[in-house]
């Protein structure tokens, strides 16, 4: 590759992805499972969640940032 670069990588998903610096400075020493829970915090929105059809637990967690509805 001499001094050449390879550019706009996209986050790991699958174990023989190439992974950016940042991912693997920013996931370096955690486990598999946190680190793609932090991918999937990251990258997901509602629109992409299958609704639950039972109790949801969010533990201590919260909803933040919900704006006004649009629909009943």
């Amino acid at each position: 590759m001499n001094t050449n670069k390879i550019t706009n990588l996209v986050n790991p998903t699958s174990n023989q992805d190439a992974a950016t610096k940042l991912y693997v400075d920013s996931n370096a020493g955690i486990s598999q499972s946190t680190a793609d829970g932090r991918y999937y915090l990251n990258t997901t929105t509602l629109n992409n969640i299958t609704i639950p059809n039972n109790s949801l637990n969010m533990n201590t967690n919260k909803i933040i940032n919900v704006v006004n509805p649009v629909s009943a």
